[in-house]
């Protein structure tokens, strides 16, 4: 028998966006509650490994994440119903 555990958060959880460059390994956070936003996500502030293409997919893709759950947060207060995202329970 397998037992699996999963935590559920909503997302007024979820404080900053945090980007962590393969390379180097710093850290960047984009803070939600706040109205810093990403400007170029094309590559690491340290060290200039490259991440992503301005323009690309991909780095639309990112920011448009980013305001979107910056947005979704406010837009969720009152509602009569909850949003939910799974994420496995890594403490198990």
């Amino acid at each position: 028998m397998t037992v699996e555990h999963k935590q559920l958060i909503e997302p007024k959880d979820v404080i900053a966006i945090q980007f962590e460059c393969g390379t180097c390994g710093t850290r960047i956070s984009y803070p939600l509650g706040s109205d810093r936003r990403p400007e170029q996500l094309t590559k690491c502030k340290v060290c200039n490994a490259n991440w992503v293409t301005t323009a690309s997919q991909e780095h639309d893709a990112l920011r448009q994440f980013i305001e979107g759950m910056a947005r979704i947060i406010p837009a969720m207060e009152g509602r009569p119903f909850k949003l939910l995202m799974e994420t496995p329970d890594l403490s198990a």
